[in-house]
């Protein structure tokens, strides 16, 4: 998908929105970054090489592994169920409707925790459910 078919997207669920709904995107399938960087090497009349140094009709594809934040995989969706919308490659997440004195409750547990400095409890807390963070193991 395009970059402009993207946007595209987002400005249409955008228009879609009436205030705190989550729209999943259909963006087409997922494509290997290696393979992308290969097709545009391709394109410019080069040759992609991983080893070695590159000669003048060469371009060399270089890992310098993961950033601290990156990911690996994305994942799609946080719930398996969607609703249809108007517009095929745009779906509505459904809403499960939280309810509002768990919500309370737990904003106060995270400025208590926020406040107090205690990790655990911030952990505990962001591993909820309702929040869906799982920390790194």
């Amino acid at each position: 998908m395009t970059i402009k078919e993207a946007t595209e997207l987002v400005v249409q669920a955008s228009s879609m929105a009436k205030g705190g709904e989550v729209f999943l995107l259909d963006m087409g399938e997922p494509v290997k970054l290696t393979q992308l960087a290969e097709n545009l090497i391709s394109i410019t009349g080069k040759t992609p090489i991983y080893d070695g140094q590159p000669g003048l009709d060469e371009i060399k594809i270089v890992f310098s592994g993961l950033r601290p934040g990156e990911k690996m995989f994305e994942e799609l969706l946080f719930s398996e169920e969607s609703i249809e919308t108007s517009h095929v490659k745009i779906r509505k997440a459904y809403d499960s409707s939280v309810d509002i004195k768990k919500a309370d409750y737990f904003e106060a547990e995270i400025k208590r925790a926020l406040e107090t400095r205690n990790l655990n409890i911030l952990t505990t807390m962001l591993s909820d459910p309702l929040v869906g963070y799982g920390p790194e193991k």
